[in-house]
């Protein structure tokens, strides 16, 4: 925990929203993380390499008002407008990943929200660069 408020101020990063000022006190480090700007090392710690391409978890969250990725304490989240019958919302995750990487699939976990994305015939350097200008910064 950090200790007084002037510790705070001094390790607090610019980006901290003035809401989260209000709550200083009982602020954990963990916390100050979450709200920190996406960077590449955060995205290169959840996307591996294969032996048949990169892979990285998606979560998936049915009837959104509007459909896009966004990161958020350490992984991925992907809000669809479909509704989940019919698969219709696997459908529209491959179609949104398919415009940014090309070959995408899922690997595991089609009748889950939590899915396991393989793409195909890109480097984890490609990959990761791709995700960090396709996730939505507003969220």
């Amino acid at each position: 925990m950090i200790s007084n408020d002037k510790d705070f101020d001094k390790n607090t990063p610019k980006e901290v929203s003035t809401l989260t000022l209000n709550y200083k006190r009982g602020l954990r480090k963990h916390l100050l993380r979450r709200i920190m700007p996406l960077d590449k090392r955060a995205i290169e710690k959840i996307v591996f390499e294969t032996g048949k391409g990169v892979t990285f978890k998606v979560y998936v969250t049915p009837r959104a008002p509007q459909t896009k990725l966004v990161y958020k304490d350490g992984e991925f989240l992907f809000y669809s407008e479909k509704d989940p019958k019919r698969h219709a919302v696997n459908r529209d995750l491959i179609r949104f990943l398919g415009k940014i990487f090309g070959d995408v699939s899922i690997v595991r976990g089609e009748l889950d929200r939590l899915k396991l994305i393989e793409v195909r015939g890109l480097s984890k350097e490609d990959v990761v660069s791709k995700l960090l200008r396709a996730v939505d910064k507003r969220s």
